[in-house]
């Protein structure tokens, strides 16, 4: 299953958890080390980001100011755990292909250059998979901790990019500057300090499906906070 990403809604119960988690297995590592550390290492060897930048991002990162929040477990039983690899599986993959979005200044990475930088071309340049063994059990407690590990370094990459921005509120990121998205809340004149001082225009909450943003063609969407100077209404000519 490496490589395809086509997880659907669980409909009744599962019988085969060994499959289950293989699968997240396979395209946990297929993301990890095809899609997501080779951009980085891109960006890293043209001085777009430095490692430095990840350390300093790291350091003061809270909760609170985290980009990516995920949904609390439902149970403790192995079920419920199964499920929630999978939820958290999707939003890896989800904020995989955001840090991907072209749109990004001096993000262009085209599908040659992200082949030969994860060694498509040489196998000095591969990414190594991470092999998984043990029971049941361990599998599951180590993918929940390869998760957190690969998602905090994911939420640190996010966090650079937004410290990268040069002009404008840095909570509206470049990716979707220029593209079209639907107002999903209306939080009116909002006071925060970490963002601007004083009071500054209306807030919103604005939906973006992932093909308008990125290269990435699943029917997922995001939703990102953005201030009301930052939008304007689709003209008729360009809603089709």
């Amino acid at each position: 299953m490496s490589g395809k990403h086509d997880h659907k809604p669980f409909e009744g119960h599962m019988h085969d958890f060994e499959a289950h988690i293989r699968a997240v297995e396979e395209d946990l590592e297929y993301y990890r080390a095809k899609r997501f550390e080779p951009r980085i290492f891109y960006l890293i060897r043209r001085g777009v980001v430095t490692f430095y930048d990840l350390l300093k991002a790291r350091v003061p990162l809270k909760r609170v100011d985290q980009f990516f929040k995920l949904k609390k477990p439902q149970g403790k039983n192995i079920e419920a755990r199964v499920r929630y690899l999978e939820e958290w599986l999707d939003e890896y993959v989800k904020g995989i292909a955001l840090v991907s979005a072209r749109a990004v200044e001096a993000m262009d990475m085209v599908t040659e250059d992200n082949r030969k930088e994860r060694g498509d071309y040489d196998d000095f340049f591969k990414f190594q998979k991470k092999e998984h063994h043990g029971t049941l059990e361990e599998r599951m407690a180590n993918l929940e901790q390869d998760l957190r590990d690969y998602q905090e370094l994911l939420e640190v990459f996010v966090q650079v990019l937004i410290k990268r921005n040069p002009t404008g509120n840095p909570r509206t990121p470049r990716y979707i500057r220029g593209k079209r998205g639907v107002i999903g809340l209306v939080h009116g004149v909002l006071e925060n300090i970490r963002d601007h001082r004083g009071i500054h225009n209306p807030l919103y909450t604005v939906r973006f499906d992932l093909s308008e943003v990125s290269i990435c063609h699943d029917q997922d969407s995001i939703w990102v906070d953005v201030h009301e100077e930052w939008l304007s209404a689709i003209q008729p000519e360009e809603r089709n």
